[in-house]
């Protein structure tokens, strides 16, 4: 394994937190969904609306002391 290696298409992870503009969610969902590996879930707090395709599976309420949000998840 070479540690300097700038692709990720070797990563066994479990969740994929995204922190990137809805509109920017909404262009990679799809390719991202498609790198990762059957049961990845990727979660993105948005507090735009999202037109992301696929659709995301679950979409949760979040409200925190800080103010309030939405999660949205999708499964690879």
């Amino acid at each position: 394994h070479d540690a300097r290696r700038t692709t990720h298409d070797d990563v066994d992870v479990d969740v994929v937190l995204v922190f990137l503009p809805a509109e920017l969610v909404a262009r990679l969902i799809g390719p991202l969904l498609a790198r990762l590996r059957s049961g990845t879930r990727v979660l993105a707090p948005e507090q735009a609306a999202l037109d992301a395709q696929p659709a995301p599976q679950r979409s949760t309420l979040l409200v925190t002391d800080a103010g309030v949000t939405v999660v949205h998840e999708w499964r690879a």
